[in-house]
């Protein structure tokens, strides 16, 4: 069954007509909890017809339609959080460009009036292992910090997570960090290389000056090791070698992750709780 949709995904994205784009978005969004229908109206849909000439679309898991043209890539969302996303990641581009990290946002984004249209970049290869250059612009600038004068920057959703997993989750508010520049979804996929051939980065939405170093190199991993043996982040990180040098660190990677993906009006599985709540009982052991 679930090859049989592939291939008949695969069908439809081959057809560039407006109407065609629109009603298979429309047969997505059954599927797609990112993908609001009151965003599919008349309007959506003079949109797409106005927006010609694009060569190919896709539409991202968190419910962003991609046109992609020769020279750019227009992003339209497709809900109230894929809105929120680019909206985010437009502000954190242009804090970059004017930051001394310039460099990595080096092209071209801008905003629309109903979508947002970024400069064509080329995918880097998906080899590529070391991201010490990254890691040593975030580091620059890196200081000690308690948690306490970070933790509404990078947990605020907790409270809700909480009532979902009907438990306390402890953080020590005077728990002593290396804090440091970090992009928050630090994958393969967000690095990208401009007209220069020089190695930038995309999807800023989860941005901060204030982050957790350590956390941007382990989601890197996770994420890589996790694609390449077909595995979940949450399968991975059960078979990382948990320590007790490095649980402080995957906890607070936990739960980083869990209140950056958690939305009000989105429902995740049951099966998302339950699996956070077998690694938290996985570390609290040790």
């Amino acid at each position: 069954m679930f090859k049989i949709k592939s291939l008949i995904r695969k069908f439809l994205f081959k057809f560039l007509n407006p109407r065609v784009v629109y009603i298979t978005i429309v047969l997505l969004a059954k599927n797609n909890l990112y993908i609001e229908k009151t965003f599919l109206n008349s309007s959506f849909y003079d949109l797409l017809k106005s927006l010609k000439g694009y060569k190919r679309y896709s539409i991202s898991t968190t419910g962003v339609l991609m046109l992609f043209y020769d020279n750019c890539v227009k992003k339209i969302p497709l809900g109230d959080v894929s809105k929120k996303s680019l909206k985010i990641n437009f502000k954190n581009y242009n804090i970059l460009k004017n930051s001394e990290l310039k460099e990595l946002v080096n092209y071209k984004l801008e905003k629309k009036d109903n979508y947002y249209e970024m400069e064509i970049l080329n995918e880097f290869n998906k080899n590529f292992q070391n991201i010490d250059y990254f890691l040593e612009e975030f580091t620059k600038n890196k200081k000690k910090v308690k948690l306490k004068e970070i933790k509404q920057e990078l947990f605020y959703n907790l409270s809700s997570i909480e009532k979902i997993l009907n438990i306390k989750l402890p953080l020590d508010d005077d728990l002593e960090l290396i804090s440091s520049v970090m992009h928050g979804d630090l994958t393969q996929n967000n690095i990208m290389l401009n007209k220069k051939e020089d190695m930038v980065l995309i999807d800023l939405d989860r941005f901060t000056f204030f982050g957790i170093d350590g956390i941007d190199s382990l989601h890197f991993e996770i994420d890589k090791e996790s694609k390449k043996i077909g595995i979940s982040f949450f399968d991975y990180i059960k078979l990382y070698k948990l320590s007790d040098s490095n649980k402080t660190l995957i906890y607070l990677y936990l739960l980083y992750r869990v209140s950056q993906e958690y939305h009000e009006n989105i429902t995740l599985s049951t099966t998302y709780y339950k699996q956070i709540l077998s690694i938290i009982n996985d570390i609290n052991k040790l």
